[in-house]
């Protein structure tokens, strides 16, 4: 069955705010058919392509949230998580967010 994949995971305090593996699982996903929706690309829609391997200028972490969650409550009908989202204030809201939607297509990358 194909989804929509929202990718969840660490961000802040890691280089480059993890996109790497964020442009890696969803590279993954996307050869297995499935859509995908990433805070990287939601990112880069707002402060440009590239703008997880610079700083940030007036990045607003409760907008990207919201925003996020929004994605997640809206439109994702499954959610991937990378390693390390049990560390992570943000991935663990977005899974409650997914759980809450009764969402049960919940992948460990």
């Amino acid at each position: 069955m194909q989804h929509v994949y929202y990718i969840s995971g660490p961000m802040t305090g890691i280089a480059y705010w993890n996109a790497p593996a964020f442009v890696k699982a969803a590279e993954t996903l996307k050869a297995e058919g499935h859509q995908v929706i990433s805070p990287v690309d939601l990112d880069e829609e707002v402060y440009g392509v590239g703008c997880h391997y610079r700083e940030i200028p007036n990045f607003n972490r409760a907008d990207a949230l919201k925003r996020d969650l929004c994605a997640i409550l809206d439109r994702a009908t499954a959610i991937a998580l990378l390693p390390g989202w049990e560390c992570s204030s943000g991935a663990i809201a977005e899974l409650a967010a997914a759980k809450a939607k009764y969402i049960t297509e919940i992948r460990y990358l």
